[in-house]
């Protein structure tokens, strides 16, 4: 039988985020600037961190 290892998913790291930036960039979504996937890419943080 030939056994594979699986190798550990990688989470990607991302940057600490300050509470002026975030209020920034959710201000800049709910005005119909950038979208939520673009903001993520644009500032290195995760989704979920700016839809909380």
């Amino acid at each position: 039988m030939d056994t594979k290892t699986k190798l550990p998913c990688r989470k990607k790291n991302y940057n600490k985020v300050g509470f002026e930036l975030k209020l920034f960039i959710i201000d800049q979504i709910h005005n119909g600037r950038i979208s939520v996937n673009y903001a993520a890419k644009k500032y290195d943080i995760s989704r979920a961190t700016i839809q909380y």
